[in-house]
């Protein structure tokens, strides 16, 4: 997988980067098709990515994107600590939601 689109604060240090299938949190949720959030990831081996690029990254939410019945790609979206009330607010949305929302998206290449 490869990071094909990134916005926000610090977003170009995650421009590109590849990973496998399985690997870390967005080829978790690839490799499963399940989505997902983790919280209280800043010690997290697996926040590397986000430390290198600048990112104090407190929880992050995964969403796999299917094509055909085929996980094409996965969303993310990665929250700071001062950001919990939104990352609340968000899954209270998406739960009583049929649409996904919008933002960062790896793809397969």
């Amino acid at each position: 997988m490869r990071i094909t689109i990134a916005v926000g604060n610090h977003a170009q240090g995650l421009q590109g980067h590849r990973f496998a299938l399985g690997e870390g949190y967005m080829g978790h949720v690839a490799a499963t098709g399940y989505p997902m959030y983790w919280d209280h990831i800043a010690k997290d081996s697996r926040s590397v990515l986000f430390h290198d690029a600048g990112i104090a990254a407190q929880g992050i939410w995964c969403y796999p994107v299917e094509r055909d019945g085929n996980v094409d790609g996965v969303l993310f979206m990665v929250f700071r600590e001062n950001q919990e009330k939104l990352a609340t607010a968000h899954l209270e949305a998406v739960s009583m939601s049929d649409c996904g929302p919008v933002g960062l998206m790896p793809s397969w290449s």
